[in-house]
């Protein structure tokens, strides 16, 4: 069994027909889930046999939940249900995004001046290669390669006025 989505209300199982089946065809699968707070698992579905994922809605975001599944024959339930190594928290999804364009600012300062830069990067797409922008997906950053298309700096300059 896995976890196939992770969203702040919700999480979608899936899993594997399993191995045997005692000599019966699997009638049903039954989902069981436990949060944090519980101290047993309780039924929260039933899906029919080729139906092999179930989407446990209306949870609470930040909650841990664990997970179990069995087969269902006329024999009764599998001895030994499908669990997940470690319990899953509901979180927000992130959704990737693509940077298009970037304004870095910084400034120098001296007794008589400060400079203000400004640099404008504008990107094209992020299969093209040359310049190494980080962008985090999910919880995972990877680096994505992106070409510089228009680079624009600014500079202006402010006078200090003299004090005598």
């Amino acid at each position: 069994m896995e976890v196939a989505d992770v969203n702040k209300d919700n999480v979608t199982l899936k899993w594997q027909a399993p191995v045997t089946d005692g000599g019966s065809d699997v009638t049903e699968y039954v989902v069981e889930m436990k949060s944090a707070k519980d101290t047993e698992f309780a039924v929260v579905g039933e899906v029919q046999p080729n139906t092999p994922f179930y989407t446990a809605r209306d949870l609470t975001e930040g909650q841990n939940y664990e997970f179990r599944v069995s087969a269902k024959n006329v024999i009764g339930l599998s001895k030994e249900p499908a669990e997940l190594d470690s319990p899953v928290t509901t979180r927000a999804k992130v959704t990737q995004g693509r940077l298009s364009s970037l304004l870095l600012a910084y400034y120098t300062y001296s007794s008589s001046t400060t400079e203000w830069y400004v640099l404008h990067l504008s990107f094209l797409s992020c299969q093209s290669s040359s310049e190494n922008i980080w962008q985090s997906t999910r919880s995972n950053p990877r680096l994505c390669h992106s070409k510089v298309r228009k680079a624009t700096p600014y500079k202006t300059t402010k006078q200090h006025k003299q004090h005598q």
